[in-house]
């Protein structure tokens, strides 16, 4: 995975396949994501070297922001630095329905308390399409969400935009550390014990979770993660 102090110039495939197993854990947990944003961090005065400090404050707020209403804080997150452009951050995110309006109120604070000047087109959200409505894996919703999958990974390798069918501009230039995370909620050792969950239930022949229908399910190789 694009981690520690190296840079980077594309996303590798062991974080291409953290990013969608993480998505497909979302929709099993019953938490899919439903949000979208984007933060300018060049415009709003954040370099490189301050992009870390910047997700683990934001990350930290959002959490518990979550645990007072009693739900897990689930996104995933990519880093660009695309040639005669600033630095950005993408963001897919679970938000619960009856706190959509002031999840959108409230992350321009926490981006304020995260070290970013907040201006004018400094940063965006808006809802998914097709996820306001009660949890269906509904074509218009797995379209949306793929279409951004898509979106936030189209820094990756040449054969992994290949075999995900890619389209979108694909250098996304020069990443300092990390250029792709999860949340803790949806990490490997999460999807470890998700993954043990469902193989108890069903030696005790229990139903499990509904499958997934991201991404993943196209994904034509078996790769090493990384935690």
């Amino acid at each position: 995975m694009n981690k520690g102090s190296r840079p980077s110039y594309f996303i590798n495939d062991a974080a291409v396949a953290n990013v969608i197993k993480a998505s497909e854990l979302a929709i099993r947990l019953r938490y899919p994501f439903n949000r979208f944003l984007t933060v300018h961090l060049a415009k709003g005065g954040l370099r490189n070297d301050a992009a870390s400090e910047f997700r683990s404050r934001f990350g930290k707020l959002a959490s518990d922001w979550c645990r007072l209403r009693e739900v897990p804080w689930c996104a995933v997150w990519v880093m660009e630095h695309p040639p005669g452009r600033g630095l950005n951050f993408h963001m897919l995110c679970h938000v619960p329905d009856a706190d959509q309006k002031k999840f959108n109120r409230q992350y321009r604070c926490w981006l304020k308390r995260s070290g970013l000047q907040v201006t004018k087109n400094v940063a965006w959200s808006r809802r998914i399409s097709g996820s306001d409505t009660e949890f269906l894996l509904t074509r218009e919703y797995l379209r949306s969400q793929n279409r951004l999958l898509r979106y936030l990974l189209k820094g990756a390798s040449d054969r992994a935009r290949k075999a995900l069918r890619i389209h979108y501009p694909g250098n996304q230039g020069r990443i300092e550390g990390k250029r792709t995370g999860t949340s803790e909620a949806l990490g490997a050792k999460a999807r470890a014990r998700f993954a043990a969950e469902v193989e108890r239930r069903r030696s005790k022949g229990q139903g499990f979770p509904l499958p997934s229908f991201v991404l993943g399910d196209v994904w034509p190789w078996d790769l090493t993660e990384e935690d």
